[in-house]
């Protein structure tokens, strides 16, 4: 069901290494679903948990579209994993 919207936001939480997702292919697949979205008028933003981003994320992002999220824990809560249930 859509709702209508004046604004729609897709907040991205990443470790920012696409490029461990079929190399150089996976920083372009990024860039490409991020026009994707700003041509249906999806904001996007992207929150990385990962400080070596600030080389990446300007190339796929853009300016003012990111940020590297400081002062994590150094253990992160898992997933639940799935039971099989």
């Amino acid at each position: 069901m859509r709702a209508p919207a004046e604004r729609r936001l897709l907040l991205l939480v990443s470790g920012s290494r696409p490029d461990r997702y079929e190399g150089h292919c996976g920083v372009a697949d990024v860039r490409m679903a991020l026009r994707e979205a700003e041509a249906m008028r999806i904001v996007t933003h992207a929150l990385a948990v990962d400080a070596g981003a600030r080389a990446r994320l300007p190339a796929m992002y853009g300016p003012g579209r990111w940020h590297v999220l400081q002062n994590l824990p150094t253990s992160y809560p898992r997933s639940p994993r799935s039971t099989g249930d």
